[in-house]
């Protein structure tokens, strides 16, 4: 039976996603049972009424053994994980008093992960200016090994967007990555919004960036991620200059609106072509969003603070109803969220709790999504979207406000720039074949 959406519904959703840690561990209690409620989606993306006392009852049991670290200290499972010694690759890690859960059917989600320090996070901007960066301590070889590690016992690959100024400062980092075998893909260099920068300063910080990371790895970088997401409706332009030079995917646009990112009623929640104005395509990956109740509301789920904020069986339901569907979801998170005991300041109310809520959940949750999903990392999970990228094409001309603001645009593209023929080629129909399969 299906519940129709309420006024009320989008306020409600915005004060929970305001609650989290130990300060919200009262509303969680509280309010779970009627979210456990309304947790299963249905084919339709609007919710629907059941039950679910299997959630119930391993939410209760977090509650009771401090496994789920809800707002308090407990082992991280990711000691469980390697103390498994005979577990194989792909098989459910044991550890007491866990509960198996179902295995939905194995569509292969995106598991993409943004190598940045504590101190790259846009919160922190405020009191970590870049001139300081190189002076302060960070955790980032340790928390990149403990995510390696994770990875490597639950025998999945992922996407690293790695940041320019990391692989400068920590050419490590890089070449951890690829001794793995995952996917190395590009964050730009300074962490910069794109909606602090003009064409010529993004490109640059994108060439920098490359050759930053090629140093040292002889991956060809194939993806892209903006800094926060702020591929925008008036930065557009961004997409343009990836295609030219030789990018053949993009994750930065958030479906959503919000005031520093996203773009609100953008039509494509899912994998799919934008094809620029000279004819160039560029593969967009967008982050996961769900509908509320039926509603056209999206709620942000998935990633970062979102997948920190969140109860796990939210996260978990979402992923199983996109997987039911056929859909990949687009998980990412950082290196910092695994440190728990990093540096901390006071940013302000919102933006402290945003940068700190439950920065101890972030291990056990991708712990749990790993033992329950399919995960890979975009390049490999491209040919299982490869219609919805053939199918779904969008112009990028179409998204500007007018032709003549995407003329005008292109016009300052090639002024700017001055790359003018010397750039990549087109890429043919043929190389996005071979990329998709």
């Amino acid at each position: 039976m299906g519940v129709k959406s309420s006024p009320w519904v989008g306020w409600a959703m915005r004060i929970i996603e305001m609650m989290g840690g130990a300060g919200g561990l009262a509303l969680w209690v509280l309010t779970y049972p009627l979210l456990a409620l309304l947790i299963r989606l249905n084919s339709k993306n609007s919710f629907v009424l059941a039950i679910p006392t299997h959630d119930m009852r391993q939410f209760f049991l977090r509650l009771i053994h401090g496994n789920g670290q809800l707002g308090m200290r407990g082992q991280h499972r990711h000691d469980a994980v390697h103390a498994d010694s005979d577990r194989q690759p792909g098989e459910p890690v044991n550890f007491p008093g866990k509960i198996v859960e179902p295995t939905p059917a194995k569509v292969r989600n995106f598991l993409t992960i943004d190598v940045e320090c504590w101190f790259h996070a846009y919160n922190i901007g405020d009191k970590i200016p870049r001139s300081t960066w190189h002076l302060q301590e960070t955790q980032i070889l340790k928390n990149m090994d403990r995510l390696l590690l994770l990875l490597q016992a639950h025998n999945t690959k992922a996407t690293f967007f790695v940041l320019g100024w990391v692989a400068d400062h920590f050419p490590e980092v890089v070449r951890m990555i690829d001794a793995e075998g995952h996917e190395i893909a590009t964050h730009g260099y300074h962490h910069e919004l794109v909606t602090r920068m003009t064409p010529q300063e993004f490109e640059a910080d994108l060439l920098q960036s490359l050759e930053a990371i090629n140093r040292h790895t002889s991956q060809e970088v194939l993806g892209h991620r903006a800094s926060n997401f702020t591929v925008v409706k008036d930065t557009l332009w961004a997409l343009e200059i990836l295609a030219k030079n030789g990018i053949r995917y993009d994750s930065s646009i958030f479906p959503i609106g919000r005031k520093r990112y996203g773009i609100e009623g953008y039509s494509q929640r899912h994998p799919h072509t934008l094809r620029m104005p000279d004819g160039r395509p560029l593969i967009e990956l967008p982050m996961s969003t769900t509908r509320l109740l039926g509603s056209n509301k999206l709620l942000p789920v998935a990633g970062g603070g979102y997948f920190r904020l969140y109860p796990y069986h939210l996260t978990a339901a979402f992923i199983e109803n996109e997987n039911r569907n056929g859909l990949p979801a687009m998980v990412y998170l950082h290196p910092w969220e695994l440190d728990s005991e990093q540096s901390r300041y006071y940013l302000g109310a919102s933006k402290t709790f945003q940068h700190y809520v439950n920065l101890e959940s972030t291990e056990w949750k991708l712990d749990r999504l790993l033992e329950r999903f399919s995960f890979g990392s975009v390049k490999e999970g491209l040919p299982g979207v490869r219609n919805l990228i053939r199918d779904n094409v969008v112009p990028l001309s179409q998204l500007y406000e007018s032709p003549e603001v995407a003329q005008s645009n292109a016009d300052y593209l090639r002024k700017m720039s001055g790359k003018g023929s010397s750039t990549k080629s087109v890429l043919e129909e043929a190389e996005l074949r071979s990329l998709v399969g």
